[in-house]
């Protein structure tokens, strides 16, 4: 039997998984996976591929493990290889099942700064481009410049056209395989939505974010302030039951007189116990309210970022990044704000055309030519009365 191994989610690195799980996303780590891979010792594996990709550096990592693993192993597309995830699946033997899908297009980054910071990174994504069409040509083949055409193209190729390509060795066709690709292509789309570009968030709102997330931490008992309390619990209750056998040794040197007396000292111990129970009840709600306030939050920013990316192919990106992140506003308040955008920038192009007629003079050109013609209909009028005038 062997060993299964998933890529699911989006592709990244390991020290960003804290995110990811902050906002419930799906991912696959490559440090993860990697210990997995080691950890199957040599026995056969089969990778299991639903993947809207990723960074391509955790990407390469994933890739040349696979590629360098002492056992045989599979690669096997379940539902989608898109983007990273597609180098991923060139790395070894390969299938997809009939659902299945393949995606390849040109690295994706940004920039900001002078011309010069520009141009690097211009160089920086074409060499990792050359870096891609390298694995994909070591699997099919092909050459440089129909692998460039096709990643230009931003290909999607189905089960079929991936074999016809030399992407894919096979397409599966056991009942096995046809019911787990069913399954799995049901969460593309939301994968497909998950990929978070840490480069995009602002510094501060990622600092808030990694806060909450330990914040939440530490109230589901991972952290250490819970775990404090639960120590404060037990020491009192230890403490009790020191006092209580105290109290019994006592009763047993002192006699019956001092019975009645001990009796109401542990009747006192007890409504004690009781107020240390009650503070106990207050604080584990105190805790339960905290944790329900913080889940709300957390369902809340899911929906709105939800929003906001049903809407992004609408809206400019920079409006989309700032609404995400820099200056978070809800998906009404950013459709709102593309349209009176949309209606400035219509406004200013009226303007415009109104100022640059007033520029031309074309007024005055008209009544120019209104002129000439009044002048030349009186002189044919003058001319027609002196020739009646000689022939009559």
């Amino acid at each position: 039997m062997a060993i299964r191994i998933a890529v699911k989610g989006s592709i990244i690195e390991g020290g960003n998984s804290w995110i990811y799980d902050f906002l419930g996303i799906s991912y696959t780590a490559s440090e993860s996976f990697v210990q997995q891979l080691r950890a199957a010792g040599g026995d056969d594996v089969i990778v299991e591929i639903n993947s809207p990709g990723g960074y391509v550096a955790p990407a390469a990592e994933i890739y040349e493990a696979i590629r360098t693993y002492p056992g045989h192993i599979e690669c096997r597309v379940v539902g989608q290889a898109a983007s990273a995830a597609s180098i991923i699946a060139c790395a070894a033997e390969n299938s997809i099942t009939p659902m299945g899908t393949f995606f390849m297009h040109n690295c994706i980054g940004s920039a900001s700064g002078n011309h010069n910071d520009m141009r690097q990174t211009m160089h920086a994504m074409e060499s990792i481009d050359e870096n891609i069409m390298e694995a994909y040509r070591a699997k099919t083949g092909m050459s440089d410049e129909e692998i460039y055409a096709l990643m230009e193209e931003n290909t999607t190729l189905n089960a079929r056209q991936a074999v016809k390509y030399g992407f894919i060795d096979r397409v599966t066709d056991s009942a096995a395989d046809i019911a787990q690709a069913n399954s799995a292509v049901t969460g593309i789309a939301a994968s497909a939505g998950g990929f978070v570009d840490l480069m995009a968030i602002d510094a501060d709102r990622l600092a808030a974010m990694r806060e909450a997330y330990e914040n939440s931490r530490v109230a589901s008992g991972e952290g250490g302030e819970t775990m404090e309390k639960d120590n404060m619990r037990d020491e009192a209750a230890e403490t009790t039951e020191e006092q209580a056998e105290e109290t019994e040794a006592a009763e047993e040197t002192e006699g019956a007189a001092q019975a009645e007396t001990e009796e109401e000292t542990a009747e006192e111990t007890e409504a004690a116990e009781e107020t240390e129970g009650e503070q106990a009840e207050s604080e584990e709600d105190q805790a339960g309210e905290l944790e329900a306030a913080y889940q709300r939050g957390v369902l809340a920013e899911r929906e709105r970022i939800s929003g906001i990316l049903d809407i992004a192919a609408k809206v400019p990106d920079a409006m989309v990044r700032a609404a995400l992140f820099t200056e978070p506003i809800s998906a009404e308040q950013l459709a709102l704000a593309a349209m009176r955008a949309e209606d400035a920038e219509r406004t200013g192009y009226f303007a415009k055309a109104c100022a640059d007629v007033d520029a031309s003079n074309s007024g005055q050109v008209a009544a120019e030519v209104t002129d000439n013609a009044n002048d030349a209909s009186n002189e044919v009028d003058m001319l027609a009365a002196m020739l009646k005038e000689r022939f009559e």
